[in-house]
């Protein structure tokens, strides 16, 4: 859906800039609204939601209650809106990271006191304010815990809020299974105390650095097939682990706090998130009054590339003028037009760079007399070329100091905004002596087995709303598509006995499911419905095979491998299986599965011998290949949801394990470390 939306204007006013990330209720975008002139977060809601009258309905009158939630520490909801056949929500765009991301550069260690009461104060501001106005979260997370650049914190995502004492959800969601209180497991009513112990659950994660439950306690193994079903079984029948035991310097004060805060009965809690920071407050020796309403964040400096430096410039601008964004936005443009032109042009345009720049420049002056300034860019953006430096990044201006507010003895430790891709990396991981399907963040953490069968689960591709998993298995005998949700429950089979299928994928607007059929001896193209309906051939390969497609970012098109010209290489067809036509020539021993960018200018692909396998990028424009590895053995690239990175297979450390680079090959990070092996990974929302 991503590919889709982006560049469309939406109601007239809000003009989708970027796909940003796979949120709770579905895919989360940076919007410009054209009457009001800010930037807003706008979240496509699941199709499910959409679709339904009658849960849209009960949707927006929860909406409603939401809008009025009007808190320092609460992002600030826009409205409910539905327009061609989806629904989406509005809230403000907050540019910075979330605790999801401090916590994950502390690599496990605990934050220091003074911080995490900093985010406690502001959390249990905001909860209690909600709740005053009957409204439960019932998400509280640090994902949803956001900080802008001027280190304000904000608590979002009350896409599952229920009304107090109420068991109807916004979604069919019911929160995420480490922060969930028992009662919540349990499907009972909820209440203030539900968000009291997902804010303890907070507080254990932020002073320890580990979360109570992960889901491989011992003893729970016969507990659930998947480890969201073990760590609800262990939230309602086990106690959490002494926090002491894993930060022994912890007082035992802090830890009776967290105890009772976690407490099984919702009456043995604090009566409110109040009461809770004040006795956190208590036993920490702190005044309340004292803990300061903004944590610390660092933004990064952005990096000068030696094309950039040695480029020749346009007459100096000073005063007022020089510090336009206009003006500074058309320096930028003028630095990376050379780079994003081909090799073959930019070496006849070096002696015209000074023209290059002195016309853009004018231009942007002309554009100053006619309106007023744009805002600046909201997020910071890199921006991929073919010839550019490998660590090139176009990063936005550091922010202006927050006001001085009164400090803790212990100073907040400063942040430092990410550029990590964002996204989920579902794959396949030998375990138990059988392939089976795991799912892992783009940093490599939190890998989760999510199929628990001895026959063989492989080729996963994540669907665009990034809550469900399309799948090939032959725990029915042969291999069959199958569906289940991200957390491995609800598996549901799809196809039967249409021959052998496998490498499944959900098309962008998420109707259909295109993928590998074997049948009389040969492999062709299929698509079916997204529920597994009207399954029928796309392709009839004269010779050879056809096999592992993959969607355009807009849903027209379909690349697959062939080798119906003798040797495999790349083709493309129209979604309805139309008009086939090869994309590459000469490339040897052609891997099969490839992936587009989410601009659809780039295939990502693999060849080469066993055992000495490469990536490649084909730059469909130009048909021209662009080698991004040089051994290691290579293999099944697939790219993030913003076009920044490829995750891909390697043995380049002895054992095939997932690996993630950047576009041009650089900064190459290893995600998994098994003693079998990880494979065919596939990146979604």
């Amino acid at each position: 859906m991503q590919g889709s939306l982006v560049g469309q204007t939406l109601r007239n006013q809000f003009r989708v800039d970027a796909f940003v990330a796979s949120g709770g209720m579905g895919a989360v975008y940076r919007v410009w609204d054209l009457k009001r002139n800010v930037p807003l977060a706008m979240k496509v809601l699941h199709a499910d939601l959409a679709e339904d009258p009658a849960v849209f309905k009960r949707f927006q009158r929860e909406a409603r209650a939401l809008q009025k939630l009007a808190h320092p520490n609460i992002v600030p909801f826009y409205g409910l809106y539905q327009t061609r056949g989806m629904a989406f929500l509005l809230e403000r765009f907050i540019d910075g990271p979330s605790l999801k991301d401090v916590l994950r550069l502390r690599k496990g260690k605990p934050l220091p006191l003074g911080e995490a009461l900093i985010y406690l104060k502001a959390l249990s501001s905001a909860l209690g304010y909600a709740h005053a106005h009957n409204v439960v979260h019932c998400d509280v997370k640090p994902g949803n815990v956001m900080v802008d650049q001027g280190g304000s914190i904000y608590l979002t995502d009350f896409g599952v809020a229920r009304h107090a004492e109420s068991t109807t959800t916004t979604l069919g969601l019911a929160g995420t299974a480490a922060y969930m209180a028992p009662e919540q497991c349990r499907g009972e009513a909820v209440s203030a105390g539900t968000d009291v112990y997902a804010l303890g659950v907070v507080l254990y994660e932020m002073l320890t650095g580990e979360r109570p439950f992960r889901g491989d306690e011992e003893g729970t193994e016969s507990s659930g097939a998947t480890a969201a079903e073990r760590i609800r079984y262990a939230h309602v029948h086990r106690e959490p682990p002494d926090p002491r035991k894993v930060n022994p310097g912890l007082s035992e004060g802090l830890a009776e706090v967290i105890r009772k805060a976690l407490a099984k009965d919702p009456g043995q809690r604090y009566a409110s998130v109040q009461d809770l920071f004040h006795a956190t407050c208590q036993v920490a020796g702190v005044d309340p009054g004292s803990v300061v309403d903004r944590a610390k964040v660092q933004a990064r400096k952005p990096k000068a590339t030696a094309e950039v430096e040695a480029m020749p410039s346009a007459p100096a601008l000073t005063g007022r003028l020089a510090e336009h964004p206009v003006v500074e936005q058309a320096r930028d443009l003028a630095r990376r037009v050379p780079r994003a032109l081909p090799r073959r042009l930019t070496d006849a345009l070096k002696g015209s760079r000074v023209i290059i720049v002195g016309g853009v420049v004018a231009l942007a002056l002309a554009i100053l007399l006619l309106r007023p300034p744009p805002p600046p860019p909201t997020r910071a953006a890199l921006v991929p070329t073919r010839n550019a430096p490998p660590e090139t990044e176009v990063m936005e201006p550091t922010p202006k100091k927050p006001a001085p507010t009164r400090v803790l003895t212990e100073s907040p430790t400063p942040l430092t905004l990410l550029d990590e891709p964002q996204g989920k990396i579902v794959y396949t991981c030998f375990i138990d002596d059988s392939d089976e399907i795991c799912l892992v963040d783009p940093d490599g953490d939190d890998p989760t087995r999510l199929t628990h069968d001895p026959a063989t689960d492989f080729y996963a591709s994540l669907a665009p709303d990034g809550q469900t998993i399309v799948f090939s298995s032959r725990r029915d005998g042969r291999f069959e598509i199958y569906a289940m949700g991200i957390d491995g429950e609800f598996e549901t089979r799809l196809t039967y006995e249409v021959g052998s299928a496998f490498a499944p994928e959900v098309s962008p607007d998420g109707q259909h499911i295109v993928f590998t059929n074997a049948t009389g001896g040969t492999q062709a193209i299929w698509v079916m419905g997204r529920d597994g309906s009207d399954p029928s051939p796309l392709s009839s390969p004269p010779a050879g095979e056809d096999l592992d497609p993959t969607w355009s970012p807009d849903g027209s098109q379909i690349a697959f491998a062939s080798s119906r010209s003798g040797s495999r290489q790349l083709f493309i067809m129209n979604a309805n299986g139309s008009d086939p036509r090869q994309v590459t020539s000469g490339v040897a021993d052609m891997g099969g599965r490839s992936d587009w960018s989410p601009d659809g200018q780039l295939l990502a692909f693999y060849a080469g011998p066993r055992g000495d396998r490469d990536l490649y990028l084909l730059h469909l424009a130009t048909r021209d290949v662009q080698q991004l590895t040089d051994g290691g053995d290579n293999l099944s690239p697939s790219l993030s949801p913003d076009g920044q990175w490829i995750v891909f297979t390697s043995y380049r450390d002895g054992n095939n394990e997932l690996y993630r680079t950047r576009l041009d090959g650089s900064r190459v990070i290893r995600l998994t470390d098994n003693a079998r092996p990880d494979w065919q990974p596939r990146w979604g929302p």
